[in-house]
């Protein structure tokens, strides 16, 4: 082989040496736009679990972790990525199409806690000016019988007497105070009283009235 022939030969193993060398930094280029299109993909899956249990919070703190890996990655693309052309376009697509996506879930997470916020308020606002109920206490010759037993037994009775409906600790009675009431006697099982009340005897079970003597 020729002088000449043997510098043609080592110029032509140098370009492609130098050539090599460029085409690894471009796919070394290439290659980490690739392992942040995994990162983003993979941070993006998390969207899915905390919205399926209407954790709006964690949505959001996913959107800020998403939007800092995005941006990183979309500068990496826009200053680095250039340089590996052919892959530049679908990355940089891709990491747009990742910040909108992100940005759709924020709205979503935002709107949901602005939705509970006015519901927590409202059931504030009624519990704290809604009055409490407050609890009749028998006095003495109170003769109370529960409402449904009254009203389901004894509503011509309850248009009669008109007696008084009050709230005790288990629920809601017809209040007969001293003087409108009599006690006649009582069950030989002793567990039922029988009782005179504006002139109509009734047979009222022992569960079901409250005397206060």
């Amino acid at each position: 082989m020729s002088k000449q022939k043997g510098r043609t030969v080592k110029r032509i193993w140098k370009v492609a040496a130098i050539a090599g060398s460029v085409m690894a930094a471009l796919q070394s280029v290439a290659f980490v736009m690739f392992m942040f299109e995994e990162a983003v993909q993979a941070g993006g899956f998390a969207f899915m679990p905390a919205s399926g249990v209407k954790n709006w919070t964690l949505v959001l703190e996913v959107h800020r972790s998403q939007v800092a890996l995005i941006d990183k990655a979309e500068q990496f693309t826009d200053s680095w990525g250039r340089l590996a052309f052919w892959t530049y376009g679908a990355y940089k697509e891709f990491f747009q199409a990742s910040r909108r996506t992100a940005e759709s879930y924020r709205m979503i997470a935002e709107a949901k806690l602005k939705e509970q916020a006015a519901t927590a308020n409202i059931t504030k606002a009624t519990n704290t000016t809604k009055p409490k109920t407050a609890l009749y206490v028998p006095r003495k010759g109170d003769l109370l019988i529960k409402q449904w037993v009254m009203d389901k037994d004894l509503a011509g009775l309850v248009e009669l007497a008109k007696p008084e409906l009050v709230n005790l600790a288990d629920g809601k009675y017809y209040l007969f105070p001293s003087g409108t009431w009599r006690m006649l006697g009582e069950s030989k099982s002793g567990k039922s009283w029988q009782i005179l009340i504006r002139g109509v005897e009734v047979w009222l079970s022992k569960s079901m009235v409250v005397i206060a003597t």
